[in-house]
């Protein structure tokens, strides 16, 4: 079963996101072989950085006062996800 992480978004089988105290959520993808990606996302300042990192790089920054913002983010940081994990 896919975990949730708290929006209608859902994960992809064998992801995990956990919240980590000064840094947001972490995604990790167990793939095949054992190899784990994972990806950070920082709803305070609505972006998102690969790794289990504390997130300074606003490249990703997701727009304030835009409608949907918060699954926006997570969209943007799963589909990077699978990107870096192929």
């Amino acid at each position: 079963m896919s975990a949730t992480i708290g929006l209608s978004l859902r994960l992809p089988e064998g992801w995990t996101a956990e919240r980590v105290e000064g840094r947001g959520v972490v995604i990790t993808a167990d793939l095949a072989a054992g190899q784990l990606c994972q990806v950070t996302v920082d709803e305070e300042i609505r972006s998102f950085a690969r790794g289990n990192v504390r997130v300074e790089d606003e490249n990703h920054t997701v727009l304030l006062g835009e409608r949907r913002w918060r699954s926006r983010l997570y969209a943007a940081a799963i589909a990077d996800l699978r990107l870096s994990s192929r």
